[in-house]
């Protein structure tokens, strides 16, 4: 039970790292081509 409870967790933790550092990449990645179609 604990150990399930512990996955899920980890498994949600994960889930949201991933989005963190997909929706980060993605705003850096749109700045770029912003600063590009300004220059």
């Amino acid at each position: 039970m604990i150990l399930k409870i512990a996955f899920w967790w980890l498994n949600s933790n994960f889930i949201n790292v991933m989005h963190h550092i997909y929706f980060i990449n993605l705003s850096t990645t749109n700045q770029k081509i912003t600063k590009l179609n300004i220059e």
